[in-house]
C-alpha cells in the first residue's frame, strides 16, 4: 500500500512540474526573443517561391522593414503579448518572415501567416510546434509603424 501512494505522489509530482516546464517554455521562448533583440526584420515573402521553401532568399529584399528604435521593439513585444496560443499547426502559409537580431547575430526567426483567417494572422516557429493568434489589425498596425515615411 505504501509503495502505491509512493508511486502515485511521484507521477503527481513529476506531471505538475513537466506541464509547469512546458508553459514556461511557451511563454519564455518568443518574449526572451523580443526583449533580447536590438534589430527586428520584417521582409516579405516572395510571391514566386514555392510554400515549403522558408530560407532567406525565398523573401524579399526590396521589401524589408527593420526596427529603428527600441520602442518599435517593444511595440511588436506588446503587440504578442496576449495571443491566442495554439499547438502544432501543420502546414501555415507564409507571406512574411519575423527576424530578431542581437547586434549582427540572428538569435531566432518566426514565419508570419495572414491568409488562413479573415480578421486575425498566425504568428509561427519553423518546426510548427506552437504558433501564436493575433488580430490582424495588430499586425497591420506594427508594419504601418515600420514603414518610413516618404
Amino acid at each position: 500500500m505504501r509503495k502505491h501512494i509512493s508511486i502515485v505522489i511521484l507521477i503527481s509530482i513529476i506531471t505538475l512540474s513537466c506541464n509547469k516546464s512546458q508553459q514556461i517554455a511557451n511563454d519564455f521562448e518568443l518574449n526572451q526573443i523580443v526583449t533580447k533583440s536590438n534589430k527586428i526584420i520584417i521582409k516579405t515573402k516572395k510571391s514566386n517561391e514555392t510554400e515549403g521553401t522558408r530560407n532567406d532568399s525565398s523573401f524579399e529584399s526590396y521589401n524589408t522593414l527593420e526596427t529603428k528604435s527600441d520602442q518599435q521593439i517593444k511595440s511588436l513585444g506588446g503587440t504578442l503579448r496576449q495571443p491566442t496560443k495554439t499547438d502544432y499547426c501543420c502546414c501555415p502559409q507564409t507571406n512574411y518572415s519575423i527576424s530578431f537580431y542581437k547586434d549582427d547575430k540572428r538569435i531566432g526567426i518566426y514565419f508570419v501567416d495572414t491568409i488562413e483567417f479573415k480578421n486575425k494572422v498566425r504568428v509561427f516557429e519553423g518546426s510548427y510546434q506552437y504558433s501564436m493568434i493575433i488580430e490582424k489589425e495588430f499586425w497591420k498596425n506594427y508594419l504601418k509603424e515600420l514603414k518610413p515615411e516618404n
